[in-house]
């Protein structure tokens, strides 16, 4: 299974918590400053946040990446 880089840095919870409350995967590999590919490679893994689809347009839920980015912080991913 993939494994997010040890080298990455994730940004700190608190510097996300200015994102809206449902969040564009652009405004989201923005934020955590990877590519739309490797936001896509980690959610096909099942290692990424949980995503929402509205219609066709999906979104994060802002909560949702600040729990998944204490989990992988935790984990040492």
């Amino acid at each position: 299974m993939p494994r997010l880089s040890q080298n990455r840095q994730l940004p700190a919870p608190d510097a996300l918590s200015k994102l809206p409350e449902l969040v564009k995967p652009a405004q989201l590999t923005h934020a955590l400053g990877i590519a739309k590919s490797t936001l896509w490679r980690w959610c096909k893994a099942g290692i990424g946040p949980k995503r929402v689809a509205v219609g066709a347009t999906v979104f994060f839920q802002r909560e949702d990446v600040l729990v998944w980015l204490e989990k992988h912080k935790r984990a040492g991913l």
